[in-house]
């Protein structure tokens, strides 16, 4: 018998479908030209769903921007396993490759938007 998915991983399947989408809705569109509306269309889940996850805009803007921090320190970490110079050299590129286009979007979306969020927000 096969068990359903528990609340905790549907809410984390969830949040990870919302982050990718609004990621590549936010670089599509800026900052200021995406709403919340256009994000509960593309993710296809209530608007009450998206404000459960995240608390407004900005919060889900930073949620993306630590996301792809995080995936970006993911790789370096896999850098540091216990292989020869060559092989994390050659771990690290290919991973890099991997996921360029779409960390240099979100890069360039960081450095053109973080002036749009609030001071708390940037840390100011």
């Amino acid at each position: 018998m096969a068990r359903s998915p528990s609340p905790t991983s549907e809410s984390q399947d969830v949040r990870d479908v919302i982050l990718h989408e609004s990621g590549r809705l936010f670089v599509d569109r800026g900052y200021h030209g995406l709403s919340m509306r256009e994000v509960v269309e593309a993710v296809g889940v209530s608007k009450a769903a998206l404000y459960y996850h995240y608390r407004d805009k900005e919060d889900l803007f930073m949620a993306v921007l630590v996301s792809n921090l995080d995936r970006i320190e993911l790789v370096i970490n896999e850098a540091r396993q216990p292989l020869t110079t060559r092989q994390r050299i050659e771990q690290m590129v290919q991973s890099i490759f991997q996921h360029a286009p779409e960390q240099r979007a979100i890069i360039r979306l960081a450095s053109q938007e973080m002036d749009q969020l609030s001071d708390t927000a940037r840390g100011v």
